[in-house]
């Protein structure tokens, strides 16, 4: 924890994968929901989720490029369970606009 009990940068980053990893196990709206209240909560939780999803992405197309996978697989391979990381964070925004 940081100086004032707020969390360190490296526990909301932890946080931020976690939060990446369960919502891929479950896509529901109500995962979204959540999702998008911690996001709300703090800009450094925006920040930390944005770059657990880049760096997920960035794994997927790496995997992808050595299986010599083709441009759909590498799609599919972006983000965990269905949809793309993008696609969510647009959903979460929304839900945290509402």
């Amino acid at each position: 924890m940081g100086d004032r009990g707020d969390p360190s940068r490296e526990e909301i980053e932890e946080q931020a994968i976690l939060r990446l990893i369960a919502l891929g196990s479950d896509p529901s709206p109500a995962a979204e929901a959540e999702l998008a209240e911690w996001i709300a909560r703090d800009p450094a939780h925006a920040v930390a989720f944005a770059r657990a999803e880049l760096a997920w992405e960035e794994a997927a197309r790496l995997k992808a490029g050595q299986a010599g996978g083709d441009d759909a697989a590498r799609r599919r391979a972006a983000a965990p369970g269905s949809g793309t990381a993008p696609a969510r964070r647009k959903r979460a925004a929304k839900g945290r606009d509402q």
